[in-house]
C-alpha cells in the first residue's frame, strides 16, 4: 500500500519508414537472372511453337489456352477464360494482385498464322543465333518474355529491394541510440512490410514507444535516429525515414511538488505510523506532465489507490488501501485550503 511521488515520462511514437527507390544503372542482379532464365525460355518456346494454334485451329487454340492457363497459375495468378466474339479459341486472362497503386495490363496473342502441319515442313531449329519456328516471333515470344518476366520477379526475392530486410538492419542500428540521449528511452514495438507472400516489399514501417524526462528529449532523439539511418543501408536504393509523434509531456516534480509530497508523508504517518513511499521515476506517462508544463502549478502525482499490474491482465488494486487514500487526500486538501 505504497504511494509513490512518480517522475513520469514523455510518451512519444517514433517510427521508421522505408521505401525503395530507383536506380540509374543496370541492375546487375536482375541482369544476371534474365541471363540465367535464357534456357527456360528457350525451352517455352519450343513447348509453345510444338503447339500448332492457327487462327482457324480450335483444338490447337484450345490446347495453347490451357498451356497458357496452366503456366499462369503456376506463378500464383487468378485465371479466367473469355469468349471471343468471332472465330474459334478463347481469351485466357490472368490476375495477380500486389499491393502498388499502379495497374498494369500485359498482353499477347496465341493463335499464329499458319496452317495445321507446318511444322512438317518448318520444324523448330537453331541456327547459331537464330531459333526458327512457326509463330516464335509473332506472338509466342511475346507470352515467353511475359512469363519468364513475371517468374524472375515472383521467385527471386533478392532482385527486389527488399524494404523489409533493410528495416530488419535499421531497426538493429538504432536500437540503442537513446542510450546517447540523456533523459530518453526507445523499445521499437511494432513493424509491418507487404501484404502478399509473394511479392517483395517496397515498403515497412516499424513504430516504437518513446518516454523522455527532459523537455526536447523526443526531438533531440528523432535527429540522432535520422543521423544513424543516414549513416549507412543495408539493401541500396533504400531511403529511411523517422518521424516523431509527441504524446504527454514529460512529468518531473519541482520543489514546490516534493515539498507538499512530504507533507503528504506526515499526513500518512498519522495512520498508526504507515510509509508513504516516493519513487523518482516509474518509466510510465502521466497525464501530470500536462499540469505542470507550465512550471507554475504544485503537481504531485498518484494519489489514487494502491495497486499493481497497470494495463496487464491482471491488473488489481488493494481494497484494505481506499480508506488510508481517500483520509490521505482529503486531509491534504483542508490543508492546501487553510494555507
Amino acid at each position: 500500500m505504497h504511494s509513490s511521488l512518480r517522475r513520469l515520462t514523455q510518451a512519444a511514437i517514433a517510427t521508421l519508414i522505408l521505401a525503395t527507390g530507383s536506380a540509374h544503372a543496370a541492375d546487375a542482379q536482375l541482369l544476371a537472372a534474365a541471363r540465367t532464365a535464357e534456357p527456360s525460355v528457350i525451352q517455352s518456346l519450343k513447348e509453345m511453337v510444338s503447339i500448332e494454334s492457327g487462327s482457324a485451329n480450335a483444338a490447337g487454340l484450345a490446347q495453347m489456352a490451357t498451356y497458357t492457363e496452366g503456366r499462369l497459375a503456376t506463378l500464383g495468378a487468378r485465371t479466367e477464360r473469355i469468349a471471343v466474339t468471332k472465330g474459334p479459341g478463347i481469351m485466357v486472362k490472368g490476375t495477380l494482385t500486389g499491393t502498388g497503386k499502379r495497374r498494369i495490363m500485359l498482353i499477347a496473342h496465341m493463335d499464329t498464322v499458319y496452317p495445321a502441319n507446318t511444322l512438317a515442313t518448318q520444324p523448330i531449329k537453331q541456327d547459331g543465333n537464330r531459333l526458327y519456328g512457326p509463330g516464335i516471333a509473332d506472338d509466342k515470344g511475346g507470352i515467353a518474355v511475359i512469363l519468364h518476366a513475371l517468374a524472375i520477379l515472383q521467385a527471386a526475392p533478392e532482385l527486389g529491394r527488399n524494404a523489409l530486410i533493410e528495416l530488419a538492419y535499421q531497426l538493429q542500428q538504432t536500437r540503442d541510440v537513446a542510450k546517447s540521449v540523456p533523459g530518453t528511452q526507445l523499445n521499437w514495438t511494432t513493424a509491418q512490410a507487404g501484404e502478399v507472400r509473394n511479392q517483395i516489399p517496397e515498403r515497412a514501417t516499424a513504430i516504437g514507444d518513446v518516454r523522455a524526462t527532459v523537455k526536447g528529449g523526443p526531438e533531440t532523439l528523432q535527429a540522432a535516429l535520422q543521423k544513424k539511418v543516414d549513416e549507412g543501408k543495408l539493401v541500396p536504393d533504400t531511403q529511411t525515414t523517422v518521424t516523431m509523434e509527441t504524446g504527454r509531456p514529460p512529468f518531473v516534480a519541482n520543489a514546490r511538488g516534493r515539498e507538499l509530497a512530504h507533507r503528504a508523508q506526515a499526513i500518512y504517518a498519522e495512520l498508526d505510523g504507515r510509509q508513504l513511499a516516493l519513487a523518482e521515476g516509474t518509466g510510465g506517462a502521466t497525464d501530470a506532465g500536462f499540469a505542470g508544463r507550465s512550471g507554475k502549478a504544485v503537481v504531485v502525482e498518484s494519489f489514487g489507490l494502491a495497486g499493481f499490474g497497470y494495463h496487464a491482465r491482471d491488473e488489481y488494486i488493494e481494497i484494505d488501501s481506499i480508506v488510508p487514500r481517500l483520509y490521505l487526500l482529503t486531509r491534504i486538501l483542508q490543508e492546501i485550503g487553510r494555507s
